[in-house]
């Protein structure tokens, strides 16, 4: 019994220096990942697909599967009933604002490093997502969206904006990327990393001049 005690009074004190020296002030230093990279760092070419990706992604599985099957257009044979049955759970936009928040680094750096076409290509892909966006969920947030990191109850909680002011929004960055593009080096550009054209700067203007014509024409009826 002697025994028992002796060692439960050696284990307790063992516990209690572990916790003694485990709280030091080493407890206050951020843990770093030495192969991490630095946000200002980044590389526009390896963020690029990273926007590009997920959005084509997410805009086929939109089109192909639940809106295809909300409006008959398609019917799948077998174990989708979701599909068949109209069986969906709700969905929200998360995933398209996680892409933003990649997007906004991309125009970041673009604008710090000076290359027009990788601008051109955030701008155009923040109207192509935020227009998703629109489109499906009405308003949303815009103007504050994405801006967590900046700190303030404006930015963590951002308030929704009308349509008709993310409309706006859509058609004045295209603009500006259209014009980026129509004289941007394409130089900088790494063509693997551009998923959707190899890099070739008439296909993007051409991309974003027709994204502004789909805006033009969903605001048409209530501004013509």
């Amino acid at each position: 019994m002697k025994n028992l005690i002796h060692t439960k009074k050696i284990f307790l004190l063992s516990i209690g220096l572990l916790l003694a020296t485990a709280c030091d002030d080493q407890l206050t230093e951020m843990n770093i990942n030495p192969n991490g990279i630095d946000p200002s760092d980044a590389n526009p070419n390896l963020l690029m697909p990273a926007v590009l990706a997920p959005a084509a992604q997410q805009y086929l599985e939109m089109g192909f599967n639940n809106m295809a099957g909300a409006v008959q257009h398609t019917q799948k044979n077998g174990w989708y009933s979701a599909h068949n049955h109209y069986d969906w759970a709700a969905s929200d936009w998360n995933g398209w604002y996680a892409m933003l928040r990649t997007n906004e680094l991309l125009e970041t750096r673009a604008v710090e490093m000076d290359f027009d076409f990788f601008e051109g290509v955030a701008l155009t892909m923040k109207s192509f997502i935020f227009g998703n966006i629109t489109d499906i969920w009405g308003d949303a947030p815009y103007t504050n969206a994405v801006k967590g990191d900046l700190g303030g109850e404006e930015f963590e909680y951002p308030a929704f904006d009308s349509q008709e002011a993310i409309y706006d929004g859509i058609i004045a960055d295209l603009g500006r990327a259209a014009e980026l593009f129509a004289s941007a080096d394409a130089s900088v550009v790494n063509s693997s990393a551009d998923l959707y054209f190899g890099g070739n700067v008439q296909q993007w203007e051409r991309f974003a001049n027709s994204l502004l014509l789909r805006y033009y024409m969903r605001i048409s009826e209530k501004k013509p």
